[in-house]
């Protein structure tokens, strides 16, 4: 059976975040944690649904634009 919560250390591996992050982050109040007899416990399904909610979609590239058309010099204009 897996672990629902889990931990700060295996958090960070989760996340593959340091701890001064995760501190903010918390601090912060952006991240979803627990805290119990003085240790700081994370939800994983609660993880995965803030990872999700942080997803930026890619900017996408601006139209192509038509080519400006050249006049043709004659010779010996």
């Amino acid at each position: 059976m897996e672990r629902r919560f889990i931990g700060f250390s295996d958090t960070m591996k989760f996340l593959s975040l340091g701890r001064m992050t995760i501190n903010r982050l918390i601090a912060d109040g952006d991240i979803p944690a627990y805290k119990v007899r003085g240790k700081w416990l994370f939800d994983k399904e609660e993880l995965i649904d803030w990872v999700k909610s942080k997803r930026k979609e890619p900017k996408k590239p601006p139209a192509p634009q038509p080519a400006a058309r050249r006049s043709r010099k004659k010779a010996g204009e």
